[in-house]
């Protein structure tokens, strides 16, 4: 499952920064120092954390991030992959005081948080450092379930995997078998 932020226009994204950051014209060095500042605060967290951040791996990432995984506590950031990915950004056209932002799809370097949550498990929240900073986030129904089933009070047999057992739950409960 993937969640999205919000799309917006060029003239939402002026409004926001002229009332939130007092700043009128949108240029390209205002978007830069926004840029800096979060790529400052995802190093600086990642220290403060124990975290690493690493450059994608060139094969598959849920094999490289597994190992992470294993040694890692309840609701804690275990590993921050920096990858060269799409997304939607909204870059300063313009020069002077004339300045407008447009929203192009550009390959740029993303944040990948990976993260052990108490509820869903391994997930992941891609954070894009550019305006608007478009966010995924990246959950495993699956292994949601399964802790789910695993709780006090679900009394299922143990199959190889979560859909399974859902539709042993279901059939059980459409011919009534206890």
């Amino acid at each position: 499952m993937a969640v999205f932020s919000p799309c917006w226009t060029g003239a939402h994204a002026q409004g926001f920064f002229g009332v939130y950051r007092k700043t009128y014209p949108v240029s390209r060095n205002v978007l830069r120092e926004v840029a800096n500042q979060y790529h400052n605060w995802a190093e600086h967290s990642a220290q403060k954390w124990g975290v690493e951040i690493v450059e994608d791996s060139k094969g598959r990432r849920d094999e490289f991030v597994e190992p992470y995984f294993e040694k890692a506590r309840t609701d804690q950031v275990v590993l921050i992959i920096k990858a060269r990915e799409p997304a939607g950004i909204m870059p300063a056209i313009g020069a002077g005081q004339k300045w407008h932002l447009e929203t192009k799809y550009r390959w740029g370097k993303q944040y990948n948080f990976y993260i052990q949550d108490a509820e869903w498990g391994p997930m992941f929240v891609r954070v894009c450092p550019y305006f608007p900073f478009s966010t995924r986030i990246c959950l495993n129904q699956h292994n949601w379930l399964a802790r789910k089933m695993n709780k006090p009070g679900y009394a299922l047999p143990k199959v190889a995997t979560p859909f399974a057992t859902v539709v042993i739950l279901r059939l059980s409960r459409r011919w009534q078998i206890p």
